[in-house]
């Protein structure tokens, strides 16, 4: 027998090394979620329409499990029902897109960030 290692033993390291590296990349998708989230949040209320400013004030963020898994939701807490007639119009008022914009810039700034630390 040749020195080395069984293709059983290969097997068994390589799918461990698998396994911590799925565990680093979530790990460190956890900490860029949290970190963006509260970036987004503070996006929302410096490029909202502010007539008032209280829809601009209003945008928080929660942790709340879905499907056994923790998500992080941005709303609006002060005036909700304005999200979707600001960002989309209706036949009184212009559509002022806000919301989209910063959401796919976060997930490329998201993704950026992930494929540096992997």
């Amino acid at each position: 027998m040749a020195d080395g290692i069984s293709l059983e033993e290969f097997g068994e390291a390589l799918s461990d090394l698998l396994g911590k590296e799925a565990m680093n990349a979530e790990e460190s998708l956890d900490e860029i979620i949290e970190k963006r989230t509260k970036q987004i949040r503070d996006r929302l209320r410096q490029r909202s329409p502010k007539d008032t400013g209280g829809y601009a004030k209003g945008w928080r963020v929660k942790t709340v499990t879905r499907n056994h898994e923790k998500v992080k939701v941005i709303y609006n807490a002060e005036k909700p029902w304005l999200t979707y007639i600001l960002e989309y119009g209706n036949q009184h008022q212009p559509a002022q897109p806000h919301i989209r914009k910063i959401v796919l810039e976060a997930a490329d700034e998201i993704i950026e960030e992930l494929v540096d630390r992997l």
